[in-house]
């Protein structure tokens, strides 16, 4: 998913992107080109491997939000809750 992702991302910006760090921009972006199906799972895995700063704390909020019935809600929860 990640190499797809890069690869949209390097279509969308003109230039070559070998990685891109997950940020907000990279949080928007997905959820509008990763297939529906796969979007929760990678945004929610994305957030249980970064740090529980302030800005990923944001984007959590707003993914249990959107997706309130989430296998992984618990997870985030316990991470972010800490916080």
């Amino acid at each position: 998913m990640e190499v797809y992702l890069n690869f949209k991302f390097s279509m969308h910006k003109g230039e070559y992107v070998v990685y891109k760090k997950f940020d907000k921009e990279k949080f928007d972006f997905a959820l509008i080109e990763i297939p529906e199906k796969s979007r929760y799972s990678y945004l929610a895995n994305s957030l249980l491997h970064c740090d529980n700063s302030d800005d990923n704390l944001e984007l959590y909020k707003m993914l249990v939000r959107d997706y309130p019935d989430g296998d992984l809600n618990n997870n985030l929860d316990n991470k972010f809750q800490q916080k």
